[in-house]
């Protein structure tokens, strides 16, 4: 019996066997659950990297999203995720020296695992706890620090409030009001569609892809990991919606919508006030995403929020990708 199980076990691929570590390690952090990466891969190929030590036990995590085109086949950060947790399986009442070594073998081990792949681009962000850069960047990696701006300790909403700019704080008392929130009160669907004609009004169009949007957002709410926040003024007009979920630790501002044509009337701030207050109880940050955008990242720091730098780790192996990926960024600027 005991040779059948462990057969069975080495039998799973190494999608099976995530599922279950992330059943049973809640800990590891939204972005890297096996669901949401599941979701938001849609119609593409996803896998895990898993690293073992020598007696085959798991002591490192790694998903990623593949994406092909052409002749190339690549990983690169997919939308509605703004980073990877690299999730570290430690024995029990182990030293900091002990932690060290594991995770020296386990970066080592997934870097070798990652040049089997044969990418034309590797390029993932990892989250603030990332400290491995000499290790990508020893194997020819390029690493960008990112940031994000997020509120700590939200469960002191008097505290947070008094944080918030002067403006801010008379922009949500204005709009309370004048405006109402509602939960949950229009449907994934809905909420995309409205996505799409807020950007009309603005000559632009939506990124995300519907049905990969439709599905994580059901999936987050029944799981109640997140929600669908309208701000809506007394004929019933919304004038902006939010769709945020969460973890154990942190709430993240995911997908914030809004209608010009009420750009003034406060809902962008009472929208994450709003969110903040729900949900006070059940984590201890506030995390906004971040934002590269100079005005974006302003409208962030007048909630009183810090920056917090993540990482993003590239390496390109086609010299056709990198003038592609170059005149790509160069188009950007």
């Amino acid at each position: 019996m005991v040779a059948f199980v462990f057969l069975y076990v080495y039998a799973m691929d190494n999608k099976q066997i995530y599922k279950n570590l992330c059943e049973q390690h809640t800990d590891i952090s939204l972005f890297s659950q096996y669901w949401w990466i599941d979701a938001i891969a849609g119609n593409r190929k996803w896998d895990v990297i898993i690293a073992r030590n020598d007696q085959g036990s798991i002591i490192a995590t790694m998903p990623y999203v593949i994406g092909k085109k052409s002749l190339f086949t690549y990983v690169l950060q997919p939308t509605l995720l703004q980073c990877y947790q690299l999730h570290f399986f430690y024995p029990q009442n182990s030293t900091c020296e002990q932690k060290q070594l594991l995770k020296t073998q386990a970066i080592n081990n997934i870097l070798e695992q990652i040049e089997t792949l044969k990418l034309s681009v590797f390029e993932q962000n990892f989250d603030s706890q990332f400290d491995n850069c000499d290790a990508f960047l020893s194997k020819g990696y390029r690493i960008k620090t990112r940031i994000t701006y997020i509120i700590e300790n939200i469960n002191a909403l008097d505290k947070v409030f008094a944080e918030f700019s002067t403006s801010k704080q008379r922009q949500i008392r204005n709009a309370e009001k004048q405006l109402s929130t509602s939960i949950n009160s229009i449907t994934a669907d809905e909420f995309y569609n409205l996505h799409c004609q807020f950007l009309a009004k603005r000559n632009r169009k939506s990124e995300l892809n519907r049905q990969v949007f439709v599905n994580l957002c059901q999936q987050a709410i029944v799981r109640n990991q997140g929600e669908i926040i309208c701000v809506n003024d007394s004929e019933g007009n919304i004038n902006a919606c939010l769709f945020y979920v969460w973890d154990k630790t942190t709430a993240y501002f995911l997908t914030p919508i809004y209608n010009p044509t009420y750009s003034k009337s406060g809902a962008s701030a009472l929208m994450v006030w709003e969110a903040i207050k729900r949900v006070s109880n059940k984590v201890q940050t506030f995390d906004f995403e971040g934002s590269m955008d100079e005005g974006i990242a302003n409208f962030y720091q007048k909630f009183g929020s810090k920056a917090k730098q993540y990482v993003q780790v590239q390496k390109t192996w086609s010299k056709a990708m990198k003038i592609a990926l170059g005149l790509k960024r160069w188009r950007k600027r």
